[in-house]
């Protein structure tokens, strides 16, 4: 079962990493919410004040400020993770701290850059762990 907090690369071609930041949701699919990180540049529009970066020792696969990519925040399927991670082409990371996530969602809640759907499943595992 896929977690809020799990981390892995694969999903792009890019190399980022991915983090789940929510519960499955209630919908018939089950979908969790997902995002990645990118590099920070402070001379970056978008990566401004109200980006949440990521230094690198917060996380042992952030080698430099890094920032979350909330312009490419979805719901997806947890049963393609699981096929990528099983299928060997998702290698996973350790997750992110407890800490460290609840500031990735609290930020998500505040973009607005994320959808509300995405934001309604947030929320959902933010009230479950409270």
């Amino acid at each position: 079962m896929i977690e809020p907090g799990e981390t892995f690369d694969g999903y792009d071609e890019r190399g980022h990493l991915f983090v789940v930041i929510s519960q499955t949701t209630a919908t018939v699919s089950g979908e969790v919410a997902l995002t990645n990180l990118t590099s920070h540049y402070s001379d970056r529009a978008r990566h401004d004040a109200t980006c949440v970066t990521i230094h690198s020792d917060e996380h042992p696969w952030v080698r430099r400020d890094s920032c979350v990519y909330y312009e490419r925040v979805e719901l997806v399927n947890p049963s393609s993770i699981d096929r990528g991670v099983h299928d060997g082409e998702f290698q996973v990371h350790p997750p992110l701290s407890p800490q460290l996530l609840r500031r990735v969602q609290l930020g998500a809640l505040a973009s607005p850059l994320v959808s509300d759907e995405v934001k309604d499943a947030i929320r959902a595992s933010l009230d479950e762990r409270s």
